[in-house]
């Protein structure tokens, strides 16, 4: 009989438990899939818009100082030229476009807005400087004014356009006044009137804003004569309407010119 107990009690502390099936998983279901989806889609959705408005404030913030930049080229012109804008005679030499003299453009007289850096070799070197005409978000080549396209040499004019006000003499933007040989002269710094209202150079390309095509495009930066750099409405921008010999174009044909104002 104790033999047999001992036994019972041996046979008992051998037994195993009964094993319960597990209920961990190894896989998402279709439904935990499409809400991951979702949310990752969401996060997207919201670092994206977020990252490009990071990058055109960054882009912005490099066109005002290329802006700044300018503004000192100018300042240091007019000092050595006895206060005078650049400026060229519709007859004048041509303006040339490498500093090997190989290419050079003959503009209308207006056209020089775009080409102003050409007036300024002497005090903008183009190795040095010609990254500073351009707005933040534009592209370049190796070499100012000339950007490879196949087999053929295009031309890269600046991203700033100089104010046609300071291209011809204050009164040429009086009304029924004429583009005659007269008018067509250079702009002293006693001419302008108003220097903080008065722009200098504007972002004609905006290219800061090329990450975002459905960006209001009116508001724009632009460079005054007192230094300071500003964004304003260019539809907002005074206007000369009495114009019989051209359409009039805001920012380049303020009332009364470099005497006037633009806002």
């Amino acid at each position: 009989m104790a033999e047999r107990a001992v036994l019972r009690r041996l046979g008992r502390s051998h037994v195993h438990p009964v094993l319960k099936p597990s209920t961990s998983r190894g896989a998402f279901t279709i439904i935990e899939v499409l809400v991951a989806i979702g949310i990752i889609g969401v996060l997207i959705a919201l670092i994206v818009p977020a990252l490009s408005k990071t990058r055109a404030r960054a882009l912005d913030t490099l066109t005002r100082a290329n802006l700044r930049t300018s503004y000192t080229a100018f300042a240091t012109y007019t000092s050595i030229y006895d206060e005078t804008y650049p400026w060229r005679p519709q007859s004048g030499p041509l303006i040339p476009l490498n500093p090997e003299g190989t290419a050079a453009i003959g503009p209308g007289h207006f056209d020089v807005s775009r080409y102003w850096p050409g007036l300024m070799i002497e005090i903008m070197p183009w190795e040095e400087h010609f990254k500073s005409w351009l707005g933040g978000g534009a592209s370049y080549d190796e070499h100012p004014w000339l950007i490879h396209n196949g087999n053929f040499m295009t031309f890269r004019a600046p991203s700033f356009s100089l104010s046609h006000s300071f291209l011809a003499r204050p009164r040429l933007w009086s009304p029924g006044e004429t583009d005659t040989e007269q008018n067509l002269r250079p702009v002293r710094e006693n001419d302008v009137l108003f220097p903080s209202s008065k722009v200098l150079l504007f972002d004609r390309e905006k290219t800061h804003l090329r990450s975002d095509p459905e960006a209001d495009r009116d508001p724009t930066l632009m460079l005054f004569v007192d230094g300071h750099v500003g964004e304003n409405r260019v539809s907002e921008a005074r206007i000369l309407e009495d114009r019989p010999w051209r359409g009039p174009t805001p920012l380049h044909d303020t009332p009364d010119g470099a005497r006037g104002r633009d806002y």
